[in-house]
């Protein structure tokens, strides 16, 4: 809101920043920049950044008791689709409290927070928000894609018919995973620590959430919307401007060096990882974070185009075509204010 007011700097007109750097995702600039204008950063200066990444948790001790295949092979193989873990989830839920009702005292394929709904979207390469031939944002084409239909019937049908998953706004719902109930565990990275890592009834891994199918050529990760982004403002005079510019590239430079081998190589890949194989796929679900502009201006675009899929999903409602119509009208609005304002 505040680049859209006018009151931030282009970076990319300032010294000293260079988003060629491994500091900086080079996801960030390719989505988020107009016409080759960015006016906010975040990265490895963030450690939310990290945090807060949507990822996949595997109860190691269930995937044995089951015979199931080889996470850690299907994410190497590119097999770990969207298909492949609704594959693996079924026969598995058991109404443990004996009362014919789902709840989450119950034992499932998987657990579900409901912000993960959002990761899945991104994961199977689908943007609310991209860019035409010109660098200009507008309302992604994907949206009304057969790939996005047949996804948003998948989970659909998943979430609500199957009986295989336990889903739930509330974040009590980790207790299923934390509790070892449940094969899957779609949340932040996060509940590595504050969920699993104490816990004694299991080992676990991590895998990135799943591709669309084994066409796609990476997998994407969603990142949760606490976390930092950083800016300059346009209020200042230019040689303060660069000066700042030289802080924020140091503040990033020095904490990819210092503070993400403290974080992501200690903590999360050794402290809260219990092999080497986790540690590789966090540095695979690292490498290609998704910067959805639908997501970093959510509040220009009022929310609901960002929402769009995860919202459908929880309403069980397979009337994509009124709702994307409905949305992308006022969409493709804030895109030309946001051009307007940014890009020009």
């Amino acid at each position: 809101s505040l680049a859209i007011s006018g009151s931030l700097i282009d970076l990319m007109t300032l010294d000293y920043l260079n988003f060629d750097q491994p500091w900086w995702p080079a996801t960030l600039s390719e989505q988020a920049s107009i016409q080759n204008r960015l006016y906010l950063c975040t990265g490895d200066i963030s450690t939310n950044l990290l945090w807060m990444m949507q990822v996949v948790f595997f109860n190691k001790d269930l995937i044995e008791t089951y015979h199931l295949e080889n996470p850690y092979d299907l994410v190497e193989g590119k097999k770990w689709t969207v298909d492949k873990m609704i594959e693996m989830t079924k026969g598995i839920y058991d109404d443990l409290n004996g009362n014919g009702i789902a709840d989450e005292s119950d034992h499932y394929g998987m657990t579900l927070y409901y912000q993960a709904l959002d990761a899945n979207f991104a994961s199977a390469g689908l943007l609310c928000i991209d860019k035409d031939e010109n660098g200009y944002f507008r309302v992604s084409p994907l949206l009304t894609s057969e790939n996005t239909v047949n996804l948003l019937t998948k989970f659909c049908e998943w979430v609500h018919d199957s009986g295989d998953v336990v889903w739930s706004k509330e974040i009590s719902v980790r207790k299923v995973m934390q509790e070892g109930r449940s094969l899957f565990i779609e949340d932040r990275a996060f509940v590595a620590k504050d969920n699993l890592v104490n816990q004694d009834k299991f080992s676990y891994g991590i895998m990135p959430a799943p591709v669309y199918d084994e066409n796609q050529e990476n997998y994407i990760t969603n990142v949760g919307y606490p976390h930092n982004i950083y800016c300059i403002s346009s209020g200042i005079s230019l040689d303060r401007a660069n000066r700042a510019a030289a802080v924020l590239e140091c503040m990033a430079s020095e904490s990819y060096r210092q503070v993400t081998p403290a974080l992501f190589e200690t903590s999360m890949k050794v402290k809260y990882a219990e092999d080497e194989q986790t540690s590789d796929i966090y540095d695979l679900i690292k490498k290609n974070i998704d910067f959805d502009p639908a997501r970093i201006y959510v509040k220009d675009f009022g929310g609901d185009l960002a929402s769009l899929f995860k919202n459908t999903v929880i309403a069980n409602s397979t009337d994509w075509a009124s709702r994307v119509n409905a949305v992308s009208r006022v969409s493709a609005k804030k895109c030309q204010l946001i051009n307007d304002t940014l890009g020009k």
